[in-house]
């Protein structure tokens, strides 16, 4: 694949990548409306929590969505996406809630108990299991195919999501953390160090990358040794050198 180097690369390798990807830049906004325009389709479950934590009901947005006909039909054959299905988005994750000084963290954001180890409950499994156990199947055919098709709507609509976000911060300005050209601005910062020789800037010299996993050299020929040449090939705080290379 193109450009699949990581932190090991000169600037003829550097300077193809981002000329390449400057020119897509013109493509993210397009990008973002086939996204947002996507999300719509499929839609979210909305989950309404009291202040306590409790679930109080749900819906879907927008409310003839892919995922909202999923709900209805997880109703009709039997289930209650209410009570059965603990759904949530990336945007709104369960966390424990913080303790104080005098006691350890009890709940969870959603209003659950944090259990201790040790259930004890032995009897009332085995005969659960024994109730259960003919309408495994059933369960399974009316609505465990649908809750997986659920969960992965869900699923595809944070995909969607975390995509049209980092989309957003690419194209923004130099200044703001994660945009391309405050990413670029590091890297051409690394460029200018000649202490940090994993990367170096070797003048168009080398664009195939032959010298790019040159070791490091023990020592550097320059203009402080006049005369003396590189004895192997080497990256040193000078660039990239070839062996007999001043």
């Amino acid at each position: 694949m193109p450009f699949s180097w990581n932190g090991t690369f000169n600037k003829s390798q550097f300077d193809r990548f981002i000329a390449f990807a400057r020119s897509q830049i013109g493509l993210i906004d397009a990008r973002i409306a086939h996204l947002e325009a996507e999300k719509l389709r499929i839609g979210v479950p909305v989950f309404k929590y009291g202040s306590d934590g409790l679930l109080q009901g749900y819906s879907a947005d927008p409310p003839n969505s892919y995922i909202a006909k999923l709900l209805v039909a997880y109703e009709v054959q039997g289930g209650d996406p209410f009570l059965d299905l603990t759904l949530r988005t990336r945007n709104d994750p369960v966390y424990k809630l913080r303790g104080d000084q005098g006691a350890m963290p009890q709940l969870m954001s959603n209003g659950e108990v944090i259990g201790a180890p040790g259930l004890a409950d032995a009897a009332s499994a085995q005969l659960m299991r024994l109730a259960r156990e003919w309408l495994e199947a059933t369960l399974d055919a009316r609505m465990g195919n649908l809750e997986r098709k659920i969960r992965r709507v869900l699923d595809y609509y944070d995909q969607l999501d975390e995509e049209g976000k980092l989309l957003g911060y690419i194209k923004m300005s130099p200044e703001t953390a994660g945009s391309l050209e405050f990413v670029a601005k590091g890297i051409e910062d690394l460029f200018s160090d000649g202490t940090y020789r994993p990367i170096s800037n070797d003048n168009k010299g080398d664009p195939g990358a032959m010298l790019t996993y040159a070791p490091f050299s023990a020592y550097d020929t320059g203009p402080d040794s006049p005369g003396e040449v590189a004895d192997s090939f080497r990256r040193q705080d000078n660039g990239a050198k070839r062996k007999g290379e001043a």
